[in-house]
């Protein structure tokens, strides 16, 4: 399966060659930013018969918002319309002091040199 992927600022546009491939027998899958497309495919070549199944798989540089992603079949090409998924705020997590039950690591520190002073 012969694959064109071309990219924009907004997405990108996937062209997979599928000669004779039935629409219905082909899968289509986005999860971030992998996409697979799958076909079963049935041809002639030189009067022998090959039957089976092709499938394709690749990553894109940024995610995909698969909830717009559009599909299309025509002439032997499936055309996919993946725009890019908008890209989301990162929260910054403030780190706390957390509440010990246990004793002040100074008060540690100063019992551990305590007790080296007194072995000398």
């Amino acid at each position: 399966m012969k694959v064109d992927v071309t990219g924009s600022d907004s997405g990108y546009t996937v062209k997979a060659e599928l000669p004779g491939v039935d629409k219905k027998d082909i899968g289509v899958k986005i999860d971030g930013n992998l996409v697979s497309i799958s076909a079963k495919v049935e041809r002639v070549i030189r009067r022998e018969r090959y039957a089976g199944a092709v499938s394709r798989a690749f990553s894109l540089a940024s995610e995909v918002d698969e909830g717009s992603a559009a599909a299309e079949y025509k002439d032997g090409v499936l055309s996919l319309t993946l725009p890019k998924r908008a890209p989301s705020e990162r929260n910054r997590v403030q780190v706390n002091r957390s509440k010990s039950t246990g004793p002040d690591v100074a008060v540690l520190a100063a019992a551990l040199r305590a007790r080296r002073q007194a072995r000398r």
